[in-house]
């Protein structure tokens, strides 16, 4: 059986963005619990050099909608060069005339 490699990406990428959201649930439901604003978390870094928690967030979106989205390109590119030509699509011959 042929598996494409874009629902096998799909399927992990669906999955990490579930437990990312699921992340980001908790982390509003603490701030709620706790009373202070959920931008605090949004804009927090565990450590100096890593970005805000909203460009990582966006930076797993963008990569799993880019690499989806160039997985469908390419199957579709390649798909169109190796579908067999049609007679349709075959340039017709002419008949030369003879007088």
């Amino acid at each position: 059986m042929k598996i494409s490699m874009h629902a096998l990406s799909v399927e992990v990428f669906a999955n990490t963005l579930g437990n990312l959201s699921r992340v980001l649930e908790k982390g509003l439901a603490h701030a709620t619990q706790r009373k202070f604003d959920p931008g605090v978390l949004l804009a927090a870094r565990l450590a100096p050099d890593m970005l805000p928690l909203t460009r990582q967030v966006q930076i797993a979106c963008d990569l799993a909608k880019n690499s989806v989205a160039g997985d469908l390109h390419r199957s579709r590119r390649a798909s169109r060069t190796t579908r067999p030509r049609s007679s349709s699509c075959a340039p017709a011959s002419r008949a030369s005339s003879t007088t």
